[in-house]
């Protein structure tokens, strides 16, 4: 886990709804950064991991926001309140293993859940979830999760962050680099000034 001692202390106060179990499926593929989806198990819950999971913050330095603004593509806004309205949809997306491969994205993910080792980690213990629309179609946004290890029974997932602009771990798009694709998107996103947090029933 994300340091045992780090997530006991931020293990979330909110209850949220339960919802029809899911596990990972293809271990293997998972651990290898492959894509791959989640499959019916016994029982799953789907919680955020602090107040801070469903929040939005910034840091210029990282190149990083997750605040939106009026003028957000609306069907951005539609995924995050169906998400608000409905955790499973984090565990109907594509699923990728997270690789510690770059500072940047630790540094990132610690903005919402303080400072851990990686090296404390198993390879699965971060992944991050594509989510897609209703119609099947990809989005920008990235959910990432980290399951709870400690509960044999059934599966526990931890809302870790919104990455609602794909800026944590870029793609190449449109033949562009991903670093350009990361600079480009930041640069028109770095000014917004709205909190995700008004999507769900907690602020």
């Amino acid at each position: 886990m994300i340091g045992s001692e780090i997530f006991d202390s931020l293990k979330p106060q909110i209850d949220t709804a339960k919802v029809s179990g899911y596990r990972f499926a293809n271990k293997e593929a998972r651990f290898k950064g492959e894509r791959t989806k989640l499959e019916p198990s016994k029982k799953t819950e789907v919680k955020p991991f602090n107040e801070f999971s469903f929040k939005s913050k910034y840091n210029s330095d990282l190149e990083f926001t997750n605040f939106y603004r009026e003028d957000t593509d609306q069907k951005l806004k539609k995924r995050i309140n169906e998400l608000s309205e409905d955790f499973s949809v984090t565990l109907k997306g594509e699923t990728r293993g997270v690789e510690f491969d770059k500072d940047r994205i630790k540094e990132i993910l610690e903005l919402f859940v303080g400072e851990f080792h990686e090296d404390d980690l198993s390879e699965d213990e971060i992944v991050k979830v594509r989510l897609y629309d209703p119609f099947g179609y990809p989005t920008e946004i990235r959910v990432y999760l980290t399951l709870d290890t400690s509960d044999l029974d059934n599966k526990v997932y931890y809302v870790l962050m919104v990455d609602l602009f794909h800026l944590v771990i870029p793609s190449s798009h449109n033949g562009k680099q991903s670093e350009v694709v990361k600079q480009e998107t930041f640069e028109h996103n770095k000014d917004n000034n709205k909190c995700i947090s008004e999507f769900f029933a907690f602020k």
